[in-house]
């Protein structure tokens, strides 16, 4: 068939349907409500095969009482043998090695065996894909260009031959922001105000900055832009575009407020106080304190949004929670601000969540019994973003500032912050590859990566640390001399990836070990250590097994219980405890530990291990 065949578009004018086509044989103006019209007319030219077929294609692409996607053989319309037909439908399926595409409708129907009828043919089969005319969005494509959610229309030989396509992908965009992702799902918050649930698949592509990504980088606050391909029976995510990352926070206050200024977009606060572990500690600043507006600035109050004209005219003097966030000038900004009641007691309690109630409006803690309400107006922070109770982990340390309110007792929580303690005070681990070594100088990263919580945060862009006095470097053979750390001849450690713990830009230890991305946590409770050439134990552990482990998923982002776990340490595993890089020996059995290690299977090797406890 020539590619000069190419099926009729469509145009809408006032409330009829258009088609119009380019064929010699149709009308340029084809316009009709009812389609036995045209089956009339198909009696009427029977006899002229190609106004016939051009007659079939109007009847299947304007009437909607036609079943959408169904087959129409020559015996049912009485035409003769060596017409064609056009079928129309949604793709569920193309598969160009096995040579077949199948269709179902565009309501969702037409995939069981109890739709089917005698006549209605759901799968299409062709040879040879390069020999069908195929066109997509208007323009000239291959058969391999057809995905499923397609709409298209086919057109079928007298004996069934698959000889054109013409397909239209169902695509719209739209505009978020990520409450939570899951391993199968993303959830977000449309900015009509909805939320819906997406289903998920290693398909996606997330775009960043005009370069591809990994889903893995799709952070809890992120706005995003969707490419969803839309049909009645399902919804699928094309594309993920990052087009701003969520503010993070970088401090909670409580203050009593002054005022909001319209004008400046500012929020006057005074007795400021900021929220340090498990207590509020008074800011150096005296007296008023403002704060811009966020763009995403929320406030309620008695869990009910309130506008600022709202907190100017009748809440101004109350005592408030407010979640800030740094913008890229380093400034502090309002984020969330919570009324809390001033007849109500606050508590403070640090404490482990266990977990949430189903519909996330309670909280249950480790250590204290009973549970503590939660609502849209409390401010959750975990790992430094602003985040929906959905989102927030279980089996994490947090801060509770609950308030207990006067009249029922009950306990409410103004605000939860979940963080990783041992990262406080604890030098900073990051990961990168070598790009050079300055002797006993320093060493620079091409780029890298940094630990933070239970995942590595990615940099695009150099950094470089000082190789100081206190320096220790590990290979795997134990202790490299400084002298020995190079970026020259055959010895050269230069495009090697290497961990470094450091404190600012000062190295404290450079680490060899391999690279790894599962966190494990538990208690140990047995020791194995090395021999000397007596058979004598050292003070060198080569061996820990915890009990109580866990396993962090990070397809469902939960800690998944294992038992018992036996980790081997190696000679240039990084071991940090009391916030100070340590060696082997210092592990005891009743630590509690998390450890880094390669892959989910039960046993292996331990790269990093932090003693949180």
């Amino acid at each position: 068939m020539s590619k000069s065949n190419k099926f009729m578009s469509t145009n809408t004018s006032s409330n009829n349907d258009v088609y119009t086509s380019s064929h010699p044989y149709v009308n340029t103006n084809i316009i009709t409500k009812n389609h036995n019209a045209f089956i009339n007319r198909v009696d009427n030219l029977r006899n002229n095969i190609k106004k016939l077929i051009i007659i079939l294609l109007v009847i299947f692409l304007i009437c909607p009482s036609v079943p959408v996607g169904s087959a129409y053989n020559s015996s049912y319309f009485n035409i003769p043998d060596n017409s064609y037909t056009i079928v129309k439908g949604i793709v569920e399926e193309n598969n160009p090695d096995l040579g077949y595409i199948t269709l179902y409708n565009e309501d969702g129907t037409g995939i069981t065996d109890s739709y089917q009828r005698p006549w209605v043919l759901r799968t299409y089969n062709y040879i040879d894909p390069d020999e069908i005319e195929v066109f997509r969005n208007n323009a000239e494509a291959s058969i391999y260009d057809i995905e499923a959610g397609d709409t298209v229309f086919i057109m079928l030989g007298n004996d069934g031959t698959l000889l054109s396509i013409s397909a239209a992908s169902n695509y719209i965009l739209k505009y978020g922001k990520v409450i939570s992702k899951r391993a199968s799902y993303l959830a977000v918050e449309l900015d009509d105000g909805t939320q819906q649930d997406f289903e998920l698949d290693s398909r996606v592509l997330v775009i960043e900055s005009g370069m591809l990504t990994d889903i893995n980088s799709l952070k809890s606050g992120d706005r995003v832009k969707l490419l969803l391909q839309v049909t009645d029976k399902k919804t699928i995510i094309k594309e993920i575009t990052i087009s701003a990352r969520g503010l993070n926070i970088s401090n909670v206050y409580k203050g009593v407020i002054y005022k909001v200024d319209q004008v400046l977009n500012k929020l006057i606060l005074r007795n400021v106080q900021v929220l340090q572990r498990d207590s509020w500690k008074r800011i150096e600043q005296k007296g008023f304190v403002s704060m811009k507006l966020s763009d995403e600035f929320k406030s309620f109050y008695n869990n009910q949004l309130v506008s600022l004209d709202k907190i100017n005219s009748n809440l101004r003097n109350n005592e408030v929670y407010v979640a800030a966030g740094k913008d890229f000038g380093n400034d502090e900004k309002a984020v969330l601000v919570s009324f809390r009641k001033k007849d109500d007691k606050e508590v403070l309690y640090n404490d482990e969540i266990t977990r949430f109630s189903p519909n996330f409006t309670r909280v249950f803690l480790k250590l204290r019994s009973g549970s503590i309400g939660i609502s849209e107006e409390t401010i959750i922070v975990d790992n430094g973003k602003l985040v929906p109770a959905g989102a927030a982990r279980i089996n994490e340390k947090a801060y509770i500032v609950a308030n207990r309110d006067y009249r029922t007792g009950n306990y409410n929580a103004g605000i939860i912050y979940i963080n990783d303690r041992y990262n406080e005070y604890m030098p900073q681990i990051y990961r990168g590859r070598i790009k050079s070594i300055e002797e006993e100088e320093s060493i620079t990263l091409y780029t890298f990566s940094q630990l933070k919580g239970l995942d590595w945060e990615y940099y695009n862009t150099p950094k470089t640390f000082n190789i100081t006095y206190d320096t220790r470097i590990l290979g795997e053979e134990g202790i490299i001399r400084t002298e020995d750390f190079v970026g020259y001849g055959d010895e050269s450690y230069v495009d090697k990836v290497v961990y470094i713990v450091a404190d600012g830009v000062d190295s404290i230890l450079i680490s060899t070990a391999p690279y790894g991305t599962i966190n494990v946590r538990g208690e140990i409770y047995k020791i194995e250590r090395a021999q000397n050439e007596q058979g004598v134990p050292t003070e060198e552990v080569t061996e820990i097994s915890i009990k109580n482990a866990k396993v962090y998923s990070s397809d469902t982002y939960l800690w998944e219980s294992k038992d018992l776990i036996d980790l081997s340490l190696l000679k240039n595993t990084v071991i940090i405890k009391n916030n100070k890089v340590v060696d082997s020996s210092q592990l005891k059995k009743g630590d509690i530990i998390r450890a880094v290690k390669k892959d989910v299977t039960r046993d292996g090797d331990a790269y990093i291990i932090i003693v949180e406890e």
